[in-house]
């Protein structure tokens, strides 16, 4: 089960994405699908399509501050498919804390956690669940930062940012 805006907002654009995907030329059928907030859980959930749908590719899927996607069987589905995975997160960025694990909502793996600076990173053990000592270290009450989750790498995102 995932998130009802995010699979609502991915089943719109899918057609779009399948028809431009479906268009381009991919070289030995090497794909890296990336996005950062809304655009890495929309990224997560193609990902995800494509595997289920045993699409030729080779994925390789980099997210930066994204939410939680779906629920700990969305997660365990996700990891039996053959894919390679990181999910950036930085310091005490907030959105990687919604929606809230309470609500039975889980992240795929492979966290690799900045520092406040940008400057060092731990790549974390979250196999069998967050990692208490990368992002997860903050929360639920301290991950606060939209700063944070505005700055990834030294690059700024949003609409006055680099990306």
């Amino acid at each position: 089960c995932v998130e009802k805006g995010f699979d609502k907002l991915y089943t719109k654009l899918k057609p779009e994405i399948i028809y431009n995907l479906n268009n381009t030329k991919i070289i030995n059928n090497n794909l890296l699908i990336t996005g950062h907030s809304l655009g890495s859980a929309l990224a997560t959930l193609l990902a995800y399509d494509l595997l289920n749908n045993k699409y030729p590719y080779n994925i390789t899927l980099m997210t930066f501050g994204s939410p939680r996607v779906g629920n700990f069987e969305f997660v365990k589905d996700f990891m039996n498919h053959k894919i390679t995975s990181y999910r950036i997160t930085h310091y005490y960025d907030i959105v990687p804390h919604i929606p809230q694990e309470i609500l039975n909502y889980k992240h795929v793996p492979n966290e690799v956690w900045y520092n406040k600076d940008n400057t060092d990173y731990k790549v974390c053990d979250d196999s069998r669940g967050e990692d208490d000592s990368c992002s997860n270290s903050c929360g639920p009450l301290h991950c606060d930062s939209i700063d944070n989750h505005m700055n990834y790498m030294g690059v700024n995102m949003g609409s006055e940012g680099d990306c």
